[in-house]
């Protein structure tokens, strides 16, 4: 079997966000199902402006790569070997208590279906400490911290659960996902092991689909097929629109990404800052986005504009390919797995209010994991990794 990478993993988002729903609509195959017919619309536009939005999107994953191999010119960084057996329990209780605080505060969504209109400021702390769990749990499973890892696998399944009744399920399959790399790269005994999981990794998109039938209420055999693909398609909306409605420039000021950061500060901290953080909707942009999704494509052309945006999806393989060269400690392993866990779904689909913020978190508990370390185990150097079943 082939070495597992980022780029395989940003290779899937692409094929399933903007490769397959920009060809199906090109090639005007929603004519022939009754079931997006009525999207249809979205995608009729002159060919030039056609020929430009293709374009970008065959360009994208030659910038990424060649971004992601960037990184080799980088020097690696020593690894970060440290003991992280304390933090790992003292963290523990933080979150611990943190869940119980979130959970409590959104008792009334609970397991309520996927209704419209839920108030993010009450899902989207227990989203990020989900993800923030996430972390944990690959640092102590690296690290080969059995107990520790235990706790925090199952406070990761309860806040999955909480999630998955509030209709968080992109961050509990974005969990999934860091987790199955983690073990391709870092567990499997061998070829055949990782050839027999595969099975399993073609099985989860089905139970997606379920997932978004459940959520309409339309658990109809006939339209599974639809709902397998419903959401990268309406996701594309976005950008098609955006770039027939032809309000895109070569290059633009990314406002829109700048102002995220905003986003990172806490609510307790700043509580008016959602009056600040403002999104591609308001900037008097040409294009819909009926669905709520937002394709990358847009996010990024609508942000630093065409040439600008194909150096940013650059900028991003660089970072990956950055924390792939560095991934020789638990501490560089799990936050590698952590962004990687971000690619396939949420880049793909998320505003930069969301991305900025979970990548900002990544490394704020990189550098809180080295910050509770205790001085002298930095300077232990370790022959090996532990393998961290």
């Amino acid at each position: 079997m082939p070495a597992l990478s980022h780029i395989h993993v940003f290779m899937f988002g692409w094929a399933f966000y903007i490769a397959m729903p920009l060809l199906v609509g090109y090639f005007g195959l929603f004519e022939q199902f009754a079931s997006v017919e009525s999207i249809a619309t979205y995608f009729e536009g002159s060919e030039p402006l056609w020929t430009m939005l293709l374009l970008y999107a065959a360009l994208m994953p030659c910038a990424f790569y060649v971004g992601s191999r960037m990184a080799r010119w980088w020097r690696r960084m020593p690894p970060l070997i440290v003991s992280l057996h304390l933090q790992a329990w003292s963290l523990f209780v933080v979150y611990a208590v943190l869940l119980m605080l979130f959970t409590m505060a959104a008792k009334d969504l609970l397991f309520q279906g996927y209704a419209e209109g839920v108030d993010s400021s009450v899902v989207g702390p227990i989203a990020t400490l989900q993800m923030v769990l996430l972390f944990q749990y690959l640092v102590s499973r690296a690290a080969g911290l059995t107990h520790a890892k235990r706790a925090l696998g199952l406070l990761l399944v309860l806040t999955s659960v909480v999630l998955l009744g509030m209709g968080g399920r992109l961050y509990v399959v974005s969990t999934l996902v860091a987790m199955y790399f983690y073990w391709w790269k870092w567990v499997a005994e061998d070829s055949a092991a990782r050839l027999r999981s595969v099975k399993w990794a073609l099985f989860a998109p089905l139970v997606l689909a379920l997932m978004g039938m459940w959520r309409v209420g339309a658990l109809d055999a006939t339209a599974f097929g639809f709902y397998l693909f419903a959401e990268p398609l309406y996701t594309s909306i976005s950008a098609v629109s955006f770039f027939l409605g032809g309000s895109w420039h070569w290059v633009d000021t990314p406002t829109d990404f700048f102002l995220a950061f905003v986003n990172v500060i806490p609510a307790f901290v700043w509580p008016g800052k959602v009056d600040v953080v403002t999104s591609l909707s308001d900037a008097g942009l040409n294009f819909e986005s009926p669905f709520g999704a937002l394709s990358i494509i847009t996010s990024s052309v609508g942000n630093f504009g065409y040439a600008g945006g194909l150096v940013f999806v650059g900028t991003v393989g660089m970072v990956f390919g950055w924390a792939e060269r560095n991934a020789t400690s638990p501490l560089m392993r799990a936050f590698y797995c952590f962004l990687v866990a971000l690619l396939p779904f949420l880049f793909f689909r998320d505003p930069f209010q969301v991305q900025v913020k979970l990548v900002a978190t990544g490394f704020l508990l990189l550098a809180l994991n080295w910050a509770l370390t205790l001085p002298a185990a930095s300077r232990k150097r370790l022959p090996r990794l532990v393998r961290g079943r």
